[in-house]
């Protein structure tokens, strides 16, 4: 299980790499240029939830699975 986490992990690593160019740059570019992605990502998380918190709890809402709704029986007293 996990050797397919890691594989999954590196896929998504890859691909970033290739979407922004990073993979042109040398290496302590590179760390550089990560450095700040999760900075910044960092930043926007915690600034979502301190400034704009019902905001975020809606999002996380819609993102984030629910409980499952079962079946309720109707009796023909409430139609």
């Amino acid at each position: 299980m996990l050797n397919s986490v890691r594989k999954c992990l590196e896929k998504y690593y890859y691909q970033y790499t290739m979407a922004t160019c990073i993979s042109i740059l040398e290496p302590w570019e590179r760390k550089f240029v990560n450095t700040l992605v999760v900075i910044i990502v960092v930043l926007l998380t915690f600034s979502s939830f301190f400034y704009l918190p019902e905001y975020t709890e809606r999002l996380l809402k819609v993102f984030t699975p629910s409980e499952t709704v079962g079946i309720q029986s109707v009796s023909a007293d409430q139609i």
